[in-house]
Protein backbone atom coordinates (compact mmCIF):
# COMPACT_ATOMS: atom_id res chain seq x y z
CA UNK A 1 0.00 0.00 0.00
CA UNK A 2 1.56 3.23 -0.66
CA UNK A 3 2.32 6.15 1.16
CA UNK A 4 -0.52 8.35 0.03
CA UNK A 5 -3.14 5.60 0.81
CA UNK A 6 -1.89 5.27 4.37
CA UNK A 7 -4.88 6.05 6.31
CA UNK A 8 -2.98 7.94 9.13
CA UNK A 9 -1.74 10.72 6.15
CA UNK A 10 -4.80 10.62 4.56
CA UNK A 11 -6.85 13.52 5.68
CA UNK A 12 -6.60 16.44 7.67
CA UNK A 13 -4.72 19.07 5.18
CA UNK A 14 -4.22 16.53 2.71
CA UNK A 15 -8.04 17.01 1.29
CA UNK A 16 -8.10 19.14 -1.79
CA UNK A 17 -11.66 20.11 -1.71
CA UNK A 18 -13.44 22.70 -4.13
CA UNK A 19 -16.18 23.38 -1.14
CA UNK A 20 -15.60 26.89 -0.32
CA UNK A 21 -17.68 26.46 2.83
CA UNK A 22 -15.03 23.09 4.20
CA UNK A 23 -13.07 24.42 7.71
CA UNK A 24 -11.18 21.19 8.64
CA UNK A 25 -10.97 20.48 12.34
CA UNK A 26 -7.50 20.41 12.86
CA UNK A 27 -6.37 16.75 13.45
CA UNK A 28 -4.20 17.62 16.55
CA UNK A 29 -7.60 18.84 17.79
CA UNK A 30 -9.61 15.56 17.45
CA UNK A 31 -6.18 13.79 18.68
CA UNK A 32 -6.21 16.18 22.34
CA UNK A 33 -9.65 17.13 22.66
CA UNK A 34 -12.52 14.39 21.35
CA UNK A 35 -10.47 11.06 21.42
CA UNK A 36 -9.18 12.25 25.47
CA UNK A 37 -13.01 12.72 26.99
CA UNK A 38 -16.70 11.47 27.44
CA UNK A 39 -19.06 13.57 25.40
CA UNK A 40 -23.16 13.90 24.93
CA UNK A 41 -23.57 12.80 21.76
CA UNK A 42 -26.95 14.72 20.14
CA UNK A 43 -26.97 12.36 16.97
CA UNK A 44 -26.50 12.61 12.91
CA UNK A 45 -27.90 14.83 10.33
CA UNK A 46 -26.25 13.52 6.93
CA UNK A 47 -22.91 12.64 7.31
CA UNK A 48 -23.10 15.39 10.02
CA UNK A 49 -22.23 14.79 14.35
CA UNK A 50 -23.20 16.25 16.97
CA UNK A 51 -21.21 16.33 20.62
CA UNK A 52 -20.98 18.15 23.41
CA UNK A 53 -20.28 19.18 27.14
CA UNK A 54 -22.79 20.72 28.85
CA UNK A 55 -23.91 24.12 27.31
CA UNK A 56 -20.96 23.54 25.10
CA UNK A 57 -21.41 21.83 21.81
CA UNK A 58 -19.80 20.87 17.91
CA UNK A 59 -20.64 19.61 15.40
CA UNK A 60 -18.53 17.86 13.08
CA UNK A 61 -19.22 16.72 9.28
CA UNK A 62 -17.57 13.71 7.92
CA UNK A 63 -15.84 14.41 5.01
CA UNK A 64 -14.95 12.30 1.87
CA UNK A 65 -11.90 12.77 -0.11
CA UNK A 66 -13.09 14.07 -3.20
CA UNK A 67 -9.73 14.26 -5.03
CA UNK A 68 -9.60 11.15 -5.25
CA UNK A 69 -11.09 9.42 -8.33
CA UNK A 70 -13.14 6.86 -8.44
CA UNK A 71 -12.06 5.48 -4.87
CA UNK A 72 -13.70 7.40 -1.73
CA UNK A 73 -11.43 7.73 1.62
CA UNK A 74 -12.56 9.57 4.48
CA UNK A 75 -11.09 12.84 3.78
CA UNK A 76 -10.99 14.84 7.26
CA UNK A 77 -13.68 16.29 9.92
CA UNK A 78 -15.23 19.65 8.77
CA UNK A 79 -16.45 22.12 11.30
CA UNK A 80 -20.51 21.75 10.66
CA UNK A 81 -23.32 24.07 11.76
CA UNK A 82 -25.13 23.32 15.30
CA UNK A 83 -28.00 24.25 13.85
CA UNK A 84 -28.17 20.82 11.43
CA UNK A 85 -31.47 18.36 12.60
CA UNK A 86 -29.76 17.12 15.76
CA UNK A 87 -31.44 15.70 18.96
CA UNK A 88 -32.04 19.04 21.95
CA UNK A 89 -31.03 16.48 24.68
CA UNK A 90 -27.66 13.61 24.43
CA UNK A 91 -28.66 10.07 23.11
CA UNK A 92 -25.57 8.91 25.22
CA UNK A 93 -22.68 9.85 26.45
CA UNK A 94 -19.67 8.58 24.68
CA UNK A 95 -15.87 8.52 23.36
CA UNK A 96 -14.07 8.18 20.59
CA UNK A 97 -11.84 4.94 19.66
CA UNK A 98 -9.79 4.94 16.75
CA UNK A 99 -10.31 1.27 15.14
CA UNK A 100 -8.65 -0.84 12.63
CA UNK A 101 -10.44 -4.49 12.10
CA UNK A 102 -11.20 -6.99 9.41
CA UNK A 103 -8.42 -8.63 6.94
CA UNK A 104 -7.60 -7.89 3.59
CA UNK A 105 -10.35 -6.60 1.26
CA UNK A 106 -12.82 -6.46 4.35
CA UNK A 107 -10.49 -3.99 6.53
CA UNK A 108 -12.13 -0.94 8.43
CA UNK A 109 -10.04 2.00 9.54
CA UNK A 110 -11.59 4.94 11.28
CA UNK A 111 -13.17 5.83 14.19
CA UNK A 112 -15.80 5.04 16.42
CA UNK A 113 -18.07 6.71 18.73
CA UNK A 114 -19.55 4.12 21.78
CA UNK A 115 -21.41 4.10 24.77
CA UNK A 116 -18.92 2.99 27.48
CA UNK A 117 -21.56 2.03 29.97
CA UNK A 118 -23.54 -0.26 27.53
CA UNK A 119 -20.33 -0.51 25.18
CA UNK A 120 -22.86 0.24 22.28
CA UNK A 121 -21.31 1.70 19.02
CA UNK A 122 -23.14 4.39 17.76
CA UNK A 123 -21.39 5.99 14.74
CA UNK A 124 -18.80 4.22 12.78
CA UNK A 125 -16.56 6.89 10.49
CA UNK A 126 -13.88 6.19 7.89
CA UNK A 127 -12.70 4.29 5.03
CA UNK A 128 -13.48 0.52 4.31
CA UNK A 129 -11.97 -2.01 1.98
CA UNK A 130 -8.43 -0.22 2.56
CA UNK A 131 -6.31 -2.98 1.18
CA UNK A 132 -8.16 -2.83 -2.16
CA UNK A 133 -8.22 -0.78 -5.42
CA UNK A 134 -11.74 0.75 -4.72
CA UNK A 135 -12.18 1.02 -1.05
CA UNK A 136 -15.17 3.33 0.16
CA UNK A 137 -15.93 5.96 2.64
CA UNK A 138 -18.29 4.80 5.81
CA UNK A 139 -20.89 6.97 8.10
CA UNK A 140 -22.70 4.45 9.71
CA UNK A 141 -24.98 5.57 12.17
CA UNK A 142 -26.39 2.64 14.72
CA UNK A 143 -29.25 2.70 16.59
CA UNK A 144 -29.76 0.55 19.82
CA UNK A 145 -31.68 -2.93 18.92
CA UNK A 146 -31.87 -2.59 15.23
CA UNK A 147 -30.14 -5.04 13.36
CA UNK A 148 -26.93 -3.70 11.69
CA UNK A 149 -25.37 -4.96 8.61
CA UNK A 150 -21.73 -3.27 7.68
CA UNK A 151 -20.90 -2.96 4.44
Amino acid sequence: MSSYHDFNSLGWGGVNSSRSDLDPFPRNMWDTLIMQGEWDFYGVDSNSFCLGNGDTKIALEAVEDESDGYRSYFGCFSVSPVGKVFFRSPLARVRACETEHGEGYNKFRGWELFDPASGHVWLRVGTKNTDDYYPYFVFDYMIPGKQHEFR
